[in-house]
């Protein structure tokens, strides 16, 4: 059984992704619509973006500095609060260091959805994803309950609900059609990210970016299949 679409909006969401571009990808319409409806949106970016090229003679710190200001770019489109945890790229690990520091933040922020990575996909490859999936997942429960972490001093908070994108498991869609435009103009932002995860050689090449906007649509149509609207796709846990 696969629902549409949540009956409430939820009035303050915290989405978390291993990279600066990772929310944008698989969840940016479906927060770009609750944003115009009124949510408060916060995007945590947990690493800093430095193995993000493919060129051997790149300058890290400045391409860490670039990503940063690109995901700014890309949060501001839909007036989004952006904080960067800054662990390093490919290294991301899933311990009780980075746990606690989540569970701060979501005490800090107290959303009603948090949205991130399923850290159980199959065949996952990216380290940082699974493990800021899994970071996240436990993060909640050490964040719901009092009896955790009480040196933050920070009274516990309860999600109501968690997206997870990228799913194994497909049980929730959010339809994106009045979004797609701003999608692709928030993964536009992330220019340093153009050859790695975009295919664009050329950003003066009109022809790659059209084929790029292209792409994006079509996967939002495909993954809206069942409904015949373009989508995205969750796991949806609403017993936290």
């Amino acid at each position: 059984m696969i629902s549409t679409d949540l009956k409430d909006i939820p009035k303050k969401v915290l989405a978390i992704g291993a990279h600066p571009d990772d929310v944008e990808f698989n969840s940016y319409g479906t927060l770009a619509k609750w944003a115009i409806a009124g949510s408060e949106i916060t995007i945590a970016v947990m690493t800093d973006g430095s193995k993000g090229s493919w060129d051997p003679t790149e300058d890290i710190e400045n391409l860490i500095k670039t990503r940063k200001i690109e995901a700014r770019q890309a949060a501001e489109l839909i007036n989004a609060d952006i904080y960067f945890c800054d662990y390093v790229d490919g290294e991301l690990e899933f311990k009780s260091e980075t746990v606690k520091k989540v569970a701060e933040l979501i005490r800090q922020f107290k959303p009603e959805l948090i949205v991130t990575h399923d850290p159980f996909k199959k065949y996952r490859l990216h380290p940082d994803h699974r493990n800021c999936g899994q970071i996240v997942l436990d993060a909640v429960v050490a964040a719901r309950d009092p009896h955790f972490l009480k040196e933050l001093n920070i009274k516990h908070h309860r999600p109501d609900k968690i997206l997870l994108f990228e799913p194994e498991e497909i049980d929730h869609l959010e339809t994106v059609d009045e979004v797609l435009d701003l999608k692709v103009k928030a993964l536009l932002k992330h220019k340093s990210q153009y050859v790695t995860t975009m295919d664009i050689t050329d950003s003066s090449d009109s022809n790659q970016i059209r084929r790029f906007e292209n792409w994006i649509f079509q996967f939002a149509h495909s993954a809206g299949e069942l409904i015949e609207r373009p989508a995205e796709c969750f796991k949806l846990i609403d017993k936290i």
